[in-house]
């Protein structure tokens, strides 16, 4: 009788321990769905945020004279009637840095929007003079206006705002960081004592931390559009043959709802063969579906697959409608493939003016393709006056960013002292970035040097 009450007791005791352990990691698992909703939710406001400060910025520039943009002189009368739209430019230029600043920007797009801006207040005329002229009106009055956009240039636009804050944000980062690695080391330890009270209870097959958290995912509605996209997203960045079909999976839920960046999302997984199959068609149908959409990313990627004949029949025409489409809408890749179009006259009549047109809204906004590309025009005038100051400059900002191509063109200006003193150790070094990144002439260029001169490509 006695051993029978003692037994009772430590039952009791363990079935306490028991509820308590369930009822920690149930809160534990809750916390962690929650901070899955979070990021979700964070993810998606931050894209629709910065998706509407690009739309702001595309309206903007198409107020501004395309002179100013393609870098040419404006009259004092054009410059003046032009003036309150360059003032617009700069206060979104310097509210862009400010909310780089406060986190509200992701790193990719903020990279994209400070190469931007370096170039065009400091290769674009027109701007220049704006920027030097509302800095000495505002300086008379107080300097702290657009201090956002002062401190970009006194970094010779190449700081992150949001390093001004490190300190502060990285210490509390770190802290929530060690407390979610103490939780996780925590119920995974949990989930083994857990597991031995299962066995004796005779449930024998306990679910591991991550089946609980996967199956907390699975849970939400596949009718949420927003978050099997971003679900999508999570999968695919880890990569891997699993995290890869999973992906596909995720896509395809939001896509079939009409999800455009999600439909664009499974063409290029589709494109790619990465959790599927390759099939040129279905990335085509997916493409077609977001691209009408006004999804500029796919609407640049239907042009390519038109342009190269990847299922679909070749068509240039088709590819230069798709191309357009998206440049219109600031695509920087369909800008620069739309000036290729026009300078080889595919789908279009060759025209070299037009073609500089494209690649240099590209080249502005830091498409090292279209910066070679303008160099190769200034070079050999195509489209615009001969000036080989002017392409050895758009040479050096596509070599910075690692095109071989350009690398290799400055190699052969230097060799053969175009717009510079001929400097074949320049050269030569030229030959070697180029050959590293995997550029054949360049290594060939690199080894031939003081054999024969080289031909530009």
């Amino acid at each position: 009788m006695l051993e029978d009450e003692i037994l009772a007791i430590k039952m009791e005791k363990v079935m306490c321990e028991i509820a308590n352990w369930i009822t920690a990691v149930a809160t534990v698992c809750g916390s962690l769905f929650v901070g899955f909703q979070l990021k979700t939710s964070k993810d998606i406001a931050q894209q629709e945020f910065e998706n509407s400060m690009a739309k702001e910025y595309r309206t903007l520039v198409n107020r501004l004279p395309i002179k100013a943009m393609l870098g040419q002189e404006l009259s004092e009368d054009e410059y003046q009637k032009a003036f309150d739209e360059f003032f617009h430019y700069i206060d979104l230029s310097n509210e862009q840095v400010f909310l780089r600043q406060q986190g509200n920007i992701g790193q990719e797009i903020w990279t994209n929007w400070r190469e931007g801006i370096k170039f065009n207040i400091t290769e674009l005329p027109a701007f220049e003079k704006a920027w030097k002229e509302i800095k000495e009106s505002l300086d008379k009055i107080d300097k702290n206006v657009f201090q956002e956009l002062r401190w970009l240039e006194d970094h010779h636009f190449e700081g992150d705002p949001r390093m001004k804050g490190k300190s502060t944000t990285n210490t509390f980062l770190c802290q929530m960081m060690k407390k979610f690695i103490l939780l996780w080391q925590w119920i995974r330890k949990s989930f083994v004592c857990a597991s031995c009270l299962l066995l004796l209870t005779g449930e024998a097959h306990a679910k591991s931390p991550e089946e609980i958290i996967e199956e907390t995912i699975m849970s939400i509605s596949p009718s949420n559009a927003d978050a099997q996209n971003s679900f999508g997203g999570m999968h695919y960045e880890n990569k891997g043959v699993k995290e890869d079909a999973e992906a596909v999976n995720r896509y395809r839920l939001a896509a079939e709802q009409g999800e455009a960046s999600a439909q664009y999302m499974l063409g290029s997984m589709y494109y790619y063969g990465d959790g599927v199959a390759q099939n040129y068609a279905e990335a085509i149908k997916w493409y077609r579906l977001a691209g009408g959409q006004g999804q500029e990313l796919a609407q640049c990627c239907l042009g390519f697959m038109y342009e190269k004949g990847k299922g679909v029949k070749q068509d240039h025409a088709e590819a230069v409608k798709w191309y357009r489409i998206a440049a219109e809408q600031g695509e920087v890749t369909a800008q620069s493939n739309l000036g290729n179009m026009y300078s080889k006259g595919d789908g279009v009549q060759q025209d070299y003016a037009e073609s500089v047109k494209w690649y240099r809204l590209a080249a502005a906004q830091g498409n090292a393709s279209a910066q070679n590309n303008l160099g190769v025009c200034y070079a050999d005038g195509q489209g615009v006056r001969q000036n080989y100051d002017e392409a050895i400059k758009w040479y050096r900002l596509a070599a910075r960013q690692g095109e071989a191509i350009a690398q290799f063109n400055l190699g052969v200006i230097y060799e053969n002292g175009r717009g510079v003193k001929q400097n074949k150790a320049i050269a030569k070094e030229w030959f070697g970035k180029a050959c590293d990144n995997g550029d054949q002439d360049g290594c060939d260029a690199y080894r031939k040097l003081n054999i024969a001169p080289t031909k530009r490509r």
